[in-house]
Order: structure tokens, then C-alpha cells, then sequence
């Protein structure tokens, strides 16, 4: 049985998205924002892992939060981050030494899930990826 760590796999996710120029990447949304901050990241494994012995495979939620302009959706904020994401490689290393020769593999085409209002100002789009997890 493999001993998968969602906190590592969210966190192996999230430099990846640093790396594309989202500067707020957080495993959590946060009560309130500052408002100098127009846009964040949330990432989230979904669902928990399904151990296939040598492998691992799981659901990954990246929610893009956009600050609303009048009260509406910025969609052209939202589009813009969604783009951002074709960057994502399709194989993540570990940085640890202790991980090397695991990884995460993300399988084919992201998901759009949909936009939702938080109720703070917000619009989310939530976006899901297919990730295969290779441990060490």
C-alpha cells in the first residue's frame, strides 16, 4: 500500500502554477482578501486517491477566483487565468530529494466544471484534472 500525501500533491500542483505567474496560490480560500488583491488560485485534491498499487490516481480542483467588477463576473479575467493553464506540464518532479523518481502525470484535457459567485466579491471558475501519482 502507498502512503500518498494530499498536502505534498496540492503543494507539487501549486509551485507549477507559481511557475506559470499565478502569485497567490493557497490550499484554501481565505475568509477575507485584501483589497489590492484582484485574483487568486485555490487548489484542492478531489474525491481522495484510489491506490492502484504502484500508482496512485485522483481528481485535482483548481479553482481561479477573479475579483467582480460591478458586481459581475469578470469573465475576461477568468478566461485569461483559465489560458494560463495550458502551460501545465503533463509531468510534475518532485523537488524533495526524498520524492525523486515519483510524480504526478496529468492525464489529458482539464475539465471546466463551471463559474460560481462566493458571495465576497468573487467569481470562481473551477477546473478539474485527471492526475495519475507515481510514489518514490
Amino acid at each position: 500500500m502507498n502512503e500518498f500525501d494530499i498536502t505534498k500533491i496540492e503543494e507539487m500542483f501549486s509551485k507549477e502554477l507559481r511557475k506559470l505567474g499565478f502569485p497567490r496560490v493557497w490550499n484554501n480560500r481565505p475568509k477575507a482578501t485584501d483589497d489590492k488583491i484582484d485574483d487568486f488560485v485555490v487548489v484542492k485534491v478531489s474525491g481522495g486517491i484510489s491506490d492502484k498499487v504502484c500508482f496512485g490516481s485522483s481528481r485535482i480542483a483548481v479553482y481561479l477566483y477573479a475579483r467582480d467588477i460591478l458586481e459581475m463576473k469578470n469573465a475576461k479575467k477568468l478566461s485569461l487565468m483559465q489560458e494560463k493553464l495550458a502551460g501545465l506540464p503533463l509531468w510534475i518532479e518532485p523537488e524533495e530529494p526524498s520524492d525523486k523518481g515519483g510524480g504526478l502525470l496529468i492525464n489529458g484535457n482539464a475539465r471546466v466544471v463551471g463559474d460560481t459567485a462566493d458571495d465576497f466579491g468573487f467569481h470562481c471558475r473551477i477546473i478539474s484534472y485527471h492526475i495519475t501519482i507515481k510514489s518514490a
